[in-house]
């Protein structure tokens, strides 16, 4: 997880693409139950927010990549889709997984909320071990999901075969994500 600094003025405008692409584009249905989701061209839409935003995820998987395998060469060549996600009061998403990819992620554009509500709109990561929390050795987090709430301009990353999915959220306007897959080019 990384929080980009100065992130105010890509969130504005990617938030402002998203609203305007949601007048004139059909939700595709992924795992979003409810919700607007976009096409996974988002990081071909006009404007420099978009391709800011591809330098950052950019950076972060090679930054990810040389704390998880510091002996290994850092990927050269990353192909990288995104789409947006929108998501009002009520809004959620399926526990699901992304196939084919090395790594996936969400960047979070707007939260919808004003002040915190427990549980809303937040990212859950789920322990991919079969029947790790049937044994008590007094670690809760065996077994147990690990809940990331969403902030403007926090970026979280991880392998794209750890099943995760979205909270409802409670929030009285539009929950804005971006999420992402990569996969390393020969």
């Amino acid at each position: 997880m990384y929080r980009w600094p100065d992130c105010e003025g890509v969130n504005r405008d990617l938030e402002g693409l998203v609203r305007e692409r949601m007048t004139t584009s059909a939700s595709r249905v992924r795992s979003n139950i409810g919700g607007w989701h976009s096409d996974d061209d988002l990081l071909t839409w006009p404007g420099s927010a978009p391709a800011q935003l591809k330098e950052w995820i950019a950076a972060g998987v090679r930054e990810l990549c040389r704390v998880v395998a510091p002996d290994q060469a850092l990927p050269k060549q990353l192909r990288i889709v995104a789409w947006a996600n929108a998501n009002r009061a009520g809004d959620s998403n399926a526990a699901h997984e992304h196939g084919n990819h090395s790594w996936s992620g969400v960047y979070y554009v707007s939260t919808g909320m004003v002040g915190d509500v427990a549980d809303s709109g937040q990212l859950e990561l789920r322990d991919p071990r079969d029947g790790a929390g049937r044994i008590n050795v007094g670690l809760a987090s065996l077994g147990a999901s690990n809940l990331v709430p969403p902030r403007p301009g926090l970026m979280v990353m991880f392998p794209s075969w750890l099943l995760h999915g979205v909270r409802p959220h409670a929030g009285p306007d539009l929950r804005i994500s971006v999420a992402f897959n990569v996969a390393e080019l020969p």
